[in-house]
């Protein structure tokens, strides 16, 4: 038999992509879904400077995202260079980009890959200019038109029709309902870790929650969670000899008595240096901490913050920087499980 035979003759041919489809295909795989273009604008809100972040989206963020922000703002060349392929507006060379968790966001590579999968308008003004500011309007990685306009100091980004030009990423999309809890999800635990920026999310003309940027804690719990969640939180305040050895230089934050749980991991708002995370090993040391307190899947409130040095944590085993990995998670599991413990044991909430 011969080798034609055996092996058929495919007569398909194999055509290399072309760069705008290349493009579409890889902001695809880092904006997946509403609440992905969310985090990336309430970041490069919060890495602006901002003392206020509002946050509006219709039917789960699929129709429109709208973030405005009264931070440092941007001249018109700074827009015009944000929405650049590889533009990095917040970052000075390779060492600042490989300690990547000191800033959250990188607001041209943000603002490039969000437009190149929607039709998206930045309106923006720096705070120590006068006049107009600048509105640019992108659709699909193009820019369409820049010109002067009156607006506030500060950026406002909006999108619409996210995935218009991504049929199949929009296809795999969920319900409205199921897109805004990401949405929520994802506000949520930024509103939690700057306290001091007043973050308002609005959805579908109604306010979710408003917080007062007034530097409390417990008083963004309340904001966020409601009366009974927030009464429920105690202190978390441990570092330097109060912890067992390990990288983490401090914990510290709120969790809840036991008694106020869900059945849900959504409500443990966990963060590296200001980033909000997740890792195996500080929910463990959470869980642990708690014990025979929790019935089974079940999950307390905690919002906890952990200092550790750059070089002892890799925030890049994500794509989306949403996990992290430690030098020594063992060491971070004990550390963890002390200081929560600790804070349960002085409250008496452990039997």
């Amino acid at each position: 038999m011969s080798d034609e035979s055996t092996h058929p003759q495919n007569d398909t041919d194999i055509h290399q992509l072309d760069e705008d489809t290349v493009a579409r295909i890889a902001a695809g795989e880092v904006v997946e879904r509403p609440a992905s273009a969310v985090k990336e604008l309430v970041e490069n809100s919060l890495d602006a400077d901002a003392s206020s972040v509002d946050v509006t989206v219709e039917a789960g963020g699929t129709e429109l995202i709208r973030v405005a922000d009264d931070g440092q703002g941007m001249s018109e060349a700074d827009v015009r260079a944000a929405v650049r392929e590889h533009t990095l507006t917040e970052l000075d060379g390779l060492e600042e980009l490989e300690s990547g968790v000191a800033t959250l966001g990188f607001r041209g590579e943000a603002l490039h890959t969000i437009g190149s999968v929607s039709r998206m308008a930045i309106r923006s003004r720096p705070r120590d200019a006068d006049g107009a500011g600048t509105e640019l309007a992108y659709e699909g990685g193009d820019v369409v038109s820049v010109e002067p306009t009156g607006c506030p100091a500060g950026t406002t980004v909006e999108i619409e029709d996210l995935f218009y030009n991504t049929p199949a990423r929009r296809k795999f999309l969920k319900t409205t309902a199921t897109e805004f809890a990401h949405v929520n999800r994802v506000v949520t635990r930024y509103a939690l870790a700057n306290p001091d920026v007043a973050v308002t999310l609005t959805h579908d003309g109604r306010e979710v929650f408003s917080t007062t940027g007034q530097g409390d804690l417990q008083a963004a719990v309340l904001s966020v969670y409601g009366r009974e969640v927030a009464s429920s939180m105690i202190p978390v305040e441990a570092g330097g000899d109060e912890l067992p050895p390990g990288p983490l230089e401090s914990v510290s934050g709120l969790v809840s008595h036991p008694e106020t749980n869900r059945s849900s991991r959504d409500y443990l708002a966990t963060y590296v240096n200001g980033r909000a995370v997740t890792a195996d090993a500080v929910r463990e040391g959470i869980m642990g901490a708690y014990g025979t307190q929790l019935g089974g899947d079940r999950y307390p409130f905690v919002t906890l913050f952990l200092a550790v040095p750059g070089d002892a944590v890799d925030v890049n085993v994500h794509p989306r920087k949403r996990e992290v990995r430690f030098d020594d998670d063992d060491a971070v599991r004990r550390q963890v499980d002390a200081a929560v413990e600790s804070a349960l044991l002085e409250h008496g909430l452990l039997r």
